[in-house]
């Protein structure tokens, strides 16, 4: 195996790795905080602090990666890209270690310092993504932005399996370890950092005169949504992620008030949809980049997702086949189509920068957005997905936009 494979592999175990843990959050903090089985809370907390305090414990996560992303992104381009990924690890480790001691200790500040840690360390996936530019040459690129969003699926998909096993009753009784999963992502977060060590060959060596301070995060956002070539790019990825975010979110809950799903049938679909992403981003898009150009697939895809977007609230009985097909094609495609094309907007000694804003971006709009749509859901199941539509459309146009606008030019 040549020491290129070596190092993708090396990097696609990182991202999984950083994205299980994320994922293995979601089932543990919610009966640790909506049920408080561990007594981290008073006896006395009304349910809704507890609500609120649940949606602090994973906007928490957010709110530290969206800070930050930029900086950890330019980082890797003033001293590379192995320190930087390696101390992504590291703190995820620290992260959830501290999380599960929080647990273990029936101490919510702890957890929440915990969460805080882990998300401002969880810079794996655009440090990853600028890595995987340096690597790919122009018509490399899609198909190895590929890799990336597949091993963030799989990591995203099988945390909460792992993550909901622990919590079982029927399998461990009423010797359930809410620490433990926790202590697991710590594990998985060590193998990463060892990983990187022995298996990462760096792939830019760094720009040590580049300048970084306390407002890098903001500076590098602003530059990034106001300069010509990349604005367009960032403004359709927002739109885009805000979409993608909020249904993926609201996604349960019409589920399993229309379709009576437990949440077991819901974690398997999402397993499902995942296993599909692996065999679209795999075996089809290596062949559809190459034989079509990438604004092209971009736009196709935002269309498509609006049209999965009004299908998927207008279900009552059961989900059609096309249906997975086509949101299955159209996610990845779409993300890995614009964020190539962003990439493709910066030289080699910003690609650090510029996917640092993508990691920014990710976590304002899936940290935002899930809140958006949860205050929608008290309403009723549409009206997240009228917002949702807008999103996409939104997003299809200012693209459509871009297109006409290059063909003048």
């Amino acid at each position: 195996m040549s020491k290129q494979r070596y190092t993708v592999l090396a990097l696609f175990a990182t991202i999984m790795i950083d994205a299980l843990g994320w994922g293995i959050a979601f089932p543990v903090l919610a009966p640790v905080i909506l049920n408080n089985t561990t007594g981290a809370l008073s006896p006395d907390t009304s349910l809704a602090m507890r609500n609120f305090l649940y949606e602090l414990s994973l906007a928490i996560y957010c709110l530290f990666m969206f800070l930050m992303s930029p900086i950890l992104g330019s980082l890797s381009d003033k001293y590379g890209r192995k320190k930087i990924l390696i101390v992504s690890m590291l703190g995820n480790f620290l992260g959830y270690l501290v999380s599960g001691l929080a647990i273990y200790s029936h101490d919510l500040t702890g957890i929440l310092i915990g969460r805080s840690i882990a998300g401002a360390t969880a810079g794996s996936l655009p440090i990853a993504q600028a890595a995987m530019m340096d690597l790919s040459d122009d018509s490399q690129k899609a198909s190895r932005l590929g890799l990336v969003i597949l091993a963030n699926v799989s990591g995203f998909a099988i945390g909460p399996v792992i993550g909901g096993f622990f919590m079982d009753p029927s399998i461990f009784g009423s010797h359930i370890s809410y620490q433990l999963p926790f202590l697991i992502s710590c594990g998985m977060a060590l193998i990463g950092a060892l990983l990187l060590i022995f298996c990462f060959k760096e792939t830019f060596q760094g720009n040590k005169k580049l300048k970084i301070n306390p407002m890098t995060s903001f500076v590098n956002l602003y530059l990034a949504f106001t300069t010509k070539e990349t604005l367009t790019y960032c403004s359709v990825l927002l739109c885009f992620l805000f979409g993608w975010g909020m249904f993926f979110s609201a996604m349960p809950v019409l589920l399993s008030e229309r379709l009576g799903w437990q949440g077991s049938d819901i974690g398997f679909f999402i397993t499902y949809i995942a296993v599909i992403f692996a065999i679209m981003i795999t075996v089809v898009m290596p062949h559809i980049t190459k034989r079509y150009p990438l604004p092209k697939i971009v736009f196709i895809g935002l269309v498509t997702l609006f049209i999965c977007n009004i299908a998927f609230s207008t279900i009552h009985n059961s989900i059609e086949p096309w249906f997975i097909i086509l949101l299955t094609i159209a996610v990845p495609f779409t993300y890995v189509g614009i964020v190539t094309l962003l990439s493709m907007q910066v030289d080699s000694q910003k690609q650090g920068q510029i996917m640092g804003v993508t990691g920014s971006i990710f976590a304002f709009t899936w940290g935002i957005g899930p809140i958006i749509g949860g205050l929608l859901l008290k309403f009723g199941l549409t009206e997240p997905y009228f917002l949702i539509g807008i999103f996409f459309l939104l997003a299809a146009a200012i693209f459509r936009k871009k297109k006409e606008a290059a063909k003048t030019a």
